[in-house]
């Protein structure tokens, strides 16, 4: 099971999908954090061990950059309706738990494409590497 929270470029109607495939799933509307900053999700996020996901993942990488231990971000493409998003983020979390990583989704940052493809990169915050590009 994977804790997450979904930005609110994320359709809402992914909760209770997520919840029936065993993920423990939020919304940010469901924090009242609906408008709020990126870092104030990713606050959020790391407070309650939720991994984000979203759509626009540029700032999360930024914040998963700055930040010594998190939960992990999944960014799906844009411009797909609810059932396409839920099929991305099942994607995401399906391949997470096949690939037998022992962290799981902690301290990953996890791309995926239109077509399904994943691309993976390992964010760990190391002072000489910050601020980020």
């Amino acid at each position: 099971m994977s804790r997450i929270i979904l930005d609110e470029c994320m359709s809402p109607r992914l909760v209770p999908l997520l919840w029936d495939e065993g993920h423990d799933v939020i919304h940010v509307r469901n924090r009242g954090l609906n408008g709020a900053a990126d870092h104030t999700i990713w606050r959020a996020a790391i407070d309650e061990d939720r991994t984000v996901c979203t759509i626009n993942g540029k700032d999360f990488k930024k914040l998963a950059a700055a930040t010594g231990l998190h939960p992990g971000v999944i960014v799906i493409p844009g411009g797909h309706a609810p059932s396409a998003q839920f099929n991305l983020t099942m994607t995401a979390l399906n391949w997470v738990s096949t690939s037998n990583a022992p962290t799981g989704l902690t301290n990953r940052y996890i791309v995926i494409g239109d077509n399904g493809g994943i691309v993976l990169t390992e964010i760990v915050y190391n002072e000489k590497d910050w601020p980020p590009l």
